[in-house]
């Protein structure tokens, strides 16, 4: 009788060894699987915005000059544009939505963080609707670069917001973390980085004014601003806690437009958030 209760007892154990090692196989079956997936997805959202950005936007080779103030001594420093030609009403009629494109060639002297920031812009209708859906409608972790509900869509609001996922392989806002990195490089101490906005009937020239690294989706960095009181004390929200300050000099007092580009920071799943503050300097 003992024999056999032993060897009860060894089966007993191989089973449930053998049920253990299946659960586990099973298991990285499954995250292969979602990893396959989400890599398929990357490559089609690259693919359908590298298609819409050969179909829709020229790029205007010559590099024009221009002039910007740096301090309030209205010392001079030059920059350079790119300008872009961008076909309206095409995008227009792929996708209602549609508010404007946005360009930002952030450019410095290590070439491994030089990054280009070039999309199309939509404006959501109810929160998250294209959280993950792309300019097209169609499905995926990618979603698209959108202007939240409160936002107005015509970039007139005292700040309004662009959203974009931080994807891990560059894409979309994915690289807009290189500021963070490269905070203390010579580059950003002396030369304003421009952000721009081509809609239907201007374009519109941002400066980065600051950045937040380790803000939450509930922080007042995600304030709705209505009026001249609460964009003055969103102004020095945004100057106490911003990680970056402009060589180039703002000025306040009209209140020009504020347009903050948001997008996740650290793992995935997490509440931390990266904002970064734009004002508007001309259009």
């Amino acid at each position: 009788m003992k024999k056999a209760s032993g060897k009860s007892g060894v089966t007993a154990g191989r089973v449930i060894s053998s049920i253990i090692v299946l659960f586990l196989l099973g298991v990285i079956c499954y995250e292969l699987y979602q990893i396959a997936i989400e890599l398929k997805e990357r490559q089609e959202a690259v693919s359908l915005y590298e298609s819409l950005q050969e179909k829709c936007v020229k790029v205007n080779k010559n590099k024009l000059n221009s002039i910007v103030k740096k301090t309030e001594t209205d010392d001079e420093i030059q920059s350079k544009e790119v300008m872009l030609d961008v076909n309206h009403v095409q995008l227009s009629e792929a996708n209602k939505d549609y508010v404007g494109w946005l360009y930002w060639n952030f450019d410095v002297e290590d070439n491994s963080k030089d990054f280009t920031i070039s999309y199309p812009i939509v404006k959501e209708n109810y929160v998250n609707e294209y959280l993950y859906t792309t300019f097209e409608k169609t499905s995926n972790s990618a979603g698209c670069i959108f202007m939240d509900v409160d936002s107005d869509a015509k970039f007139k609001g005292y700040s309004d917001f662009l959203f974009g996922h931080n994807m891990k392989n560059g894409t979309m806002f994915g690289s807009i973390d290189n500021i963070y990195r490269t905070k203390d490089s010579d580059i950003l101490k002396t030369t304003p980085q421009f952000v721009y906005v081509y809609t239907k009937e201007k374009i519109l020239k941002y400066v980065v004014y600051g950045y937040e690294f380790t803000t939450t989706a509930d922080e007042n960095a995600y304030s709705y601003v209505k009026s001249t009181d609460e964009y003055d004390a969103y102004v020095n929200r945004m100057q106490k806690h911003s990680g970056y300050k402009t060589p180039m000099y703002v000025d306040f007092y009209k209140r020009p437009e504020i347009l903050n580009l948001s997008t996740c920071s650290g793992a995935s799943g997490t509440d931390k958030r990266f904002i970064v503050h734009c004002v508007l300097v001309s259009e």
